[in-house]
């Protein structure tokens, strides 16, 4: 006998019923298909009655268990940064409680100009989004370049589940400024012998606090102006900058 008419109930709406393939089951062996989703609102043992009605057959029904876990919301920390320098900065976070039901798939950090938006969110205005592998808890951090140099940036740590993103409060970062004086340290002898090597001395490439410019990498030369006495300089008077420092060691 056709069964018409089809509807499909259950007892417990934490199991929910779902793509029913059709209210009509044909007669000889023929049959339906629906999905029931157990999404439990608690912890322990769950139950329910799935009822199969119609108007021409007898209501059929079968029992359904699960076991609830009990949701707890992801905690993550966003922490001070490290490292900071001219266009790089290291942020720091620390996931420190697990998300369950829904478990969290992905962690990382949202940044931004604290100008253009001192709140950072995902899909704000002028927010970047960066994810970390993994997704273990713990500390973790992200290593950021090609920043705006004596800027402040607004940024958070973030955890997300597949349904929503939690987030860390803000905090805030400072680039430094970029070298704008050139400074012996330790200065070179006021005075040679010709043909003997001066004692070492370094040029520093030194910011506008007065603290050496670790990202400086250009080129440093020497030159002898407005000095009185004879002879001149030789030896080799251009080097590169290494970490904001030029070292020269065979000048004469």
């Amino acid at each position: 006998v056709e069964a018409t008419g089809v509807t499909i109930t259950s007892s417990n709406p934490e199991f929910s019923i779902s793509n029913i393939s059709n209210t009509t089951i044909g007669a000889n062996g023929g049959k339906i298909t629906y999905d029931v989703i157990f999404t439990p609102t608690s912890g322990g043992s769950k139950s329910t009655t799935i009822m199969v009605n119609s108007t021409e057959a007898a209501t059929t029904s079968n029992s359904l268990t699960g076991i609830g876990i009990t949701p707890v919301s992801p905690v993550v920390t966003t922490n001070v940064a490290s490292n900071v320098a001219n266009t790089a900065a290291r942020l720091n976070a620390n996931y420190s409680v697990s998300g369950q039901c829904p478990s969290v798939i992905e962690k990382g950090f949202v940044y931004s100009l604290s100008s253009n938006n001192n709140d950072p969110l995902i899909g704000g205005v002028g927010v970047t989004k960066s994810s970390v592998s993994g997704t273990a808890t713990g500390v973790y951090s992200m290593d950021l370049t090609s920043l705006n140099s004596n800027s402040e940036y607004s940024y958070k740590a973030y955890v997300y589940n597949g349904t929503s993103y939690i987030y860390g409060s803000v905090q805030t970062l400072t680039t430094l400024a970029k070298a704008s004086q050139l400074v012996f340290n330790p200065a070179p002898p006021a005075s040679g012998t010709s043909g003997v090597n001066l004692t070492t001395f370094k040029v520093e490439a030194r910011r506008p606090n007065n603290s050496v410019d670790t990202e400086y990498t250009g080129i440093v030369t020497l030159s002898k102006i407005n000095v009185s006495g004879a002879g001149n300089l030789t030896g080799t008077l251009t080097t590169n900058a290494i970490a904001g420092v030029a070292t020269f060691n065979n000048i004469q």
